[in-house]
This record gives structure tokens, sequence and C-alpha cells, in this order.
């Protein structure tokens, strides 16, 4: 799952001390599986496939 691949790869910048700079470099990351119910909060709907895929833009 992506998820474990960027945790994995986040550990691995901890372990050398660069987290410091991925903060520095003025990026960020989205998790676009989450979205936002009616009500305000964190939705327990499954994700909508006329939304697309979950985990990839544009597929």
């Amino acid at each position: 799952m992506l998820s474990r691949e960027i945790d994995a790869g986040l550990a691995a910048l901890d372990r050398q001390n660069a987290l410091p700079l991925l903060s520095a470099a003025g990026i960020g990351l989205e998790k676009e599986t989450l979205r936002v119910a009616r009500e305000g909060g964190v939705s327990q709907q499954p994700h909508p496939l006329s939304l697309g895929s979950a985990l990839t833009q544009g597929s």
C-alpha cells in the first residue's frame, strides 16, 4: 500500500536526520482518500466510483 511506502520513506529520512530538509522544502503531502461528510466530519462512506481512483490522480 502506498501509505506504507511513504511511512518507510519518512522513517528513512528521520534516521538520516533529513526531515528538516523536507520541512524546509516548502512542499506538502496530501491524502486524497479522506472526504468531508455533510456534517463536517470525515466521511465513513466508501469512495464514490464517479470520482475515479481514491489513490491516484487522474485514474
